[in-house]
């Protein structure tokens, strides 16, 4: 297994204390290194010993949260494991590599293949002690320097979009100030989920397809790409990301047209899920092993984000759009829109996106992998919404439309 990219050794151990979660490696020096590369930080200590009677001493003199030993390097794993199981009942035992079964109490670790395994025991840990962040607010607190800010046009974009007589080619001069941004305007207007049918050539284009009331949205989530370019590290595709946020919002706008609050409905969609790349750019260990437990298991996401790191990607969301200035109809839409039934001041924009979000997993394939169908959810809503006919044509509308583009 890989370290640091530069080749640094990991950080020294801290120093241990009430507000970290202790584990005891024993195990080889290297294989201690390679571990503690693979957890990256979080809100423990890995210490490490290189032999049983050293590792029993250790047991002995300090408070230890989880047993981690190498059967590769401790010819008496076994041996080691039982003596802890049975002196110190409450430590979680796991045996890394291959070797006879350790018992129904003991975890069993394949080395490297299961790495990423080590992250989720590790949250465990962290959660079993409460030490845990317990709310986003104080998560983005502590990051507030490494976090992104919306780029320099958007002060400009909204002063313009006040104006009387703003118009789309007005609206696109000040956004093609920003090449960067423009490109990705340009790449999500023609994106086959925003159902143009025709090529967009221009900037301008874009804005007048997307009209100015909606062009916030749009700027917002094709800024998503360049704030967060690097959670692509945690497997998340930014392509893949954009695409969703376009066919969901398109779908949103469908739902609430003819309402006063379409155009916060269409912002919210596009930018529900700007936590998730939040937590990546920042976590991404901690994010790979989430994203593949919910790939491979009945448990969601957002059951896995509140349980193994104590809030939700949509928590961050909410408490990132806050920071950036977004309307509060728009933040609590977008804080709630994942729950059954959302305790929100504006109910009907948050069941609009989790609406969308249901229409869109259910036909996409590979958009839904992480979001599964809740057929109870999508009626609930959809009869919130007065909607319940439509539905059904939509999906299949959606579905044809992700088939065509393969």
């Amino acid at each position: 297994m890989e370290g640091h990219a530069d080749g640094r050794l990991p950080a020294p151990l801290p120093v241990p204390g009430p507000e970290l979660g202790r584990a005891l490696f024993v195990g080889s020096e290297a294989e201690w290194r390679e571990l503690r590369a693979a957890a990256g930080p979080g809100p423990w200590m890995i210490d490490w010993t290189a032999t049983e009677d050293a590792a029993l001493a250790k047991l002995e003199g300090h408070h230890t949260d989880m047993l981690l030993v190498s059967s590769p390097s401790i010819p008496s794993a076994g041996r080691l494991l039982s003596a802890a199981r049975h002196r110190w009942p409450l430590v979680r035992l796991v045996r890394v590599g291959p070797g006879p079964d350790g018992g129904p109490a003991c975890d069993v670790l394949e080395w490297p293949s299961q790495s990423d395994r080590v992250v989720g025991l590790l949250f465990g840990l962290a959660a079993s002690r409460g030490i845990l962040h317990r709310n986003a607010a104080t998560w983005l607190a502590e990051r507030t320097e490494a976090l992104p800010g919306l780029p320099k046009v958007w002060e400009e974009l909204t002063s313009y979009l006040e104006r009387h007589d703003r118009s789309a080619a007005g609206a696109a001069r000040i956004v093609t100030g920003d090449v960067a941004l423009s490109a990705q305007i340009l790449r999500m207007a023609n994106s086959p989920w925003a159902g143009v049918g025709r090529h967009i050539s221009s900037v301008e284009q874009a804005v007048a397809m997307v009209g100015l009331n909606n062009l916030r949205g749009l700027v917002y989530a094709a800024s998503l790409a360049t704030l967060f370019e690097q959670a692509s590290g945690a497997g998340i595709s930014l392509e893949q990301f954009s695409a969703h946020g376009i066919a969901t919002a398109a779908m949103a706008r469908r739902i609430a047209a003819g309402q006063p609050w379409v155009e916060e409905a269409f912002t919210a969609a596009l930018v529900a899920d700007v936590g998730e790349l939040a937590l990546a750019q920042h976590v991404p260990t901690q994010v790979r092993a989430i994203r593949r437990e919910a790939a491979a298991g009945d448990r969601s996401l957002r059951e896995l984000e509140a349980r193994l790191i104590g809030f939700t990607h949509a928590e961050v969301s909410a408490e990132l759009l806050g920071q950036w200035g977004i309307s509060p109809l728009i933040i609590d839409a977008v804080a709630h829109h994942h729950d059954p039934e959302p305790p929100s001041d504006h109910l009907d924009v948050a069941c609009t996106i989790g609406l969308a979000r249901q229409v869109v997993a259910c036909s996409g394939g590979r958009l839904g992998e992480l979001e599964p169908l809740d057929e109870a959810r999508l009626a609930a809503w959809a009869e919130h919404l007065h909607l319940r006919a439509e539905v059904e044509t939509w999906g299949e509308g959606l579905a044809q439309r992700f088939a065509a583009t393969g």
